[in-house]
Order: structure tokens, then C-alpha cells, then sequence
């Protein structure tokens, strides 16, 4: 589809880098605007963290009621808002802590000015004034408490888990993760991959879980993610999408197909990419 409309998008001169459409497990990608060929995603990678507790509900060790803190028992502060004992892996992942702020945003922050290389600490240490389970108040600090109960889990770092269960199943060439200072996985932002490994996570879920024929994850876990909208957001037409900071996105059709795109856009002109491509499909 990309192929009709492609003189169409290079006239909009819209900072982007790569495209990448896969349909019918065929996979092609454009360069627009010269750039290094692995980038980071931003909030992407919250879809890739979600994949990674994927694997672990499959395995039986987690299910979305099961409470944060039980988890973390043994490292939690010696004083945090009680609160925090009503919050759920699923008001985690959909963000409904009970926190009324972002919090570990090492996008828009300097990280070395967060007061402790502890982030689990400094996240246990949040004020949780709103209902758990109730109010939205998106995070980067939520996911990386769900990048530390991957680990708690299964005894891996996010990276380190994923290696073989995704990024090898997918041929990821390259991959990088931003870590905190203690070395764990941010999992909320700051994994560097390519366009066309977007678009491969993106079939697994476009597939009910199968990549290439290979099954990765359950029927049970994509439609949990669907039904819930675990980081893919359902779109007025049926379909789904993550966008990340400064024009990355994550588009899956309801037509099969899956878009993945990379840009540097923090004015927001990749909206008109999206009206474009809605408008042709």
C-alpha cells in the first residue's frame, strides 16, 4: 500500500527517517531523511516490555490482579504511601497507579539529578493520592517497575530475557536498551532498534502470536493486550497503535498489514502520515 502512496508522502517533507511495511510477510522499507539505521523508539519499547511479561503470563507466573507489592516485599522502603498495596500488575501496565504525575522520565529529566541511582526505591517512594485502578495518569516510571518484575520473575534483566525468547525468534540485528544507574532496563523508552523490527513485533500480535509460522505468544496474552489495550491503543478503525516521542510509531491495520515508522518530529507533522495512510487503506 505504502508503494501507491510513496511520491505522495516524500512530497509532504515530513522529518522522517525509515518506514517499514510488512504485508503478507513481506517486509520493505524507504529511507527518507539520511539517518543512522538503528534509533531509539521512546515509548515503543513499552510494547516490547509488555511482550516480555507476555512470556512470563504464559509461563503461569503472574496474573493481572496479582498485587505490585507482593512481588517486591523484600525491597520495598521502609515507608511508602499504603496505598501502593492496592495497585495491581494491570493498574501498572494501563497506568492507573494512583500517581497524579509522570515520574522516571529519563526523556525530559537528567537522571543523575533523581536523587538515588535506586529507582525501584524512588518509585515505591511516590505518593499514590488517587484511586489505584481508577484515575489515568501515564508514566515512564510504570514500566520501569514492570522492567524490575520481569526481573523479579524470572531472575533476567529485561534486555537479557528477551534476547532469546523475541529478538533472536525475530532476526533482530541490533538492539540497545537505556538503563538506570544500577543497570536494569528502563523498559518505558530508550530501546534502539530498527523500523522493520517494529514492524516484526508488530506481526506477532497481528498474527494472534506467531511469527513466521513459529508460535511466540498465546492467543490468550494477544487478546488480553487487545482487550485491554496494554500499551496497543485501539483506533477508531479497528485498528491499533503506540506512537513514541518525537514521531515514532507502531501502526497495526485491521487490514493486516503493519507500519512501523522513525522520525524526529516533535511539532507532531507525522499526524498527517497517519491521515494519509488511514485515508488510502
Amino acid at each position: 500500500m505504502i508503494e501507491t502512496i510513496l511520491e505522495e508522502i516524500r512530497g509532504l517533507n515530513l522529518p522522517l527517517f525509515w518506514l517499514t511495511e510488512s504485508e503478507h510477510g513481506k517486509r520493505t522499507t524507504w529511507s527518507f531523511v539520511p539517518d543512522n539505521p538503528c534509533n531509539d523508539i521512546y515509548s515503543v519499547t513499552k510494547v516490547f516490555t509488555v511482550t516480555a511479561l507476555g512470556f512470563l503470563y504464559d509461563q503461569g507466573l503472574w496474573k493481572p490482579d496479582d498485587k505490585i507489592c507482593d512481588l517486591f516485599r523484600k525491597k520495598l522502603p521502609g515507608r511508602y504511601d499504603p496505598q501502593w498495596e492496592e495497585v495491581t500488575l494491570d493498574h501498572v501496565i494501563r497506568h492507573r497507579i494512583g500517581v497524579t504525575e509522570d515520574f522516571l522520565d529519563i526523556d525530559n529529566y537528567d537522571m543523575t539529578q533523581f536523587g538515588s541511582e535506586d529507582f525501584l526505591k524512588l518509585a515505591f517512594e511516590r505518593p499514590v493520592p488517587a484511586r489505584p485502578g481508577v484515575d489515568y495518569q501515564y508514566s515512564d516510571g510504570a514500566y520501569y517497575l514492570l522492567s524490575r518484575v520481569v526481573t523479579e520473575l524470572s531472575g533476567e534483566k529485561l534486555d537479557d530475557f528477551l534476547r532469546p525468547r523475541l529478538l533472536m525468534p525475530l532476526y533482530v540485528r541490533e538492539a540497545a536498551f537505556s538503563k538506570c544507574p544500577m543497570g536494569y532496563p528502563i523498559g518505558a523508552t530508550g530501546m534502539y532498534v530498527r523500523t522493520e523490527d517494529m514492524a516484526k513485533l508488530g506481526e506477532v500480535y497481528q498474527n494472534g502470536g506467531t511469527f513466521e509460522g513459529k508460535r511466540l505468544l498465546s492467543k490468550e496474552w494477544v487478546e488480553l493486550v487487545f482487550e485491554r489495550e496494554y500499551e496497543l491503543a485501539k483506533m477508531e478503525n479497528g485498528g491499533h497503535c503506540k506512537g513514541g516521542m518525537n514521531g515514532q510509531m507502531l501502526y497495526l491495520s485491521p487490514h493486516g498489514r503493519v507500519i512501523a515508522w522513525q522520525s524526529y518530529d516533535p511539532e507532531g507533522k507525522g499526524n498527517t502520515l497517519m491521515e494519509l495512510i488511514l485515508k488510502n487503506e
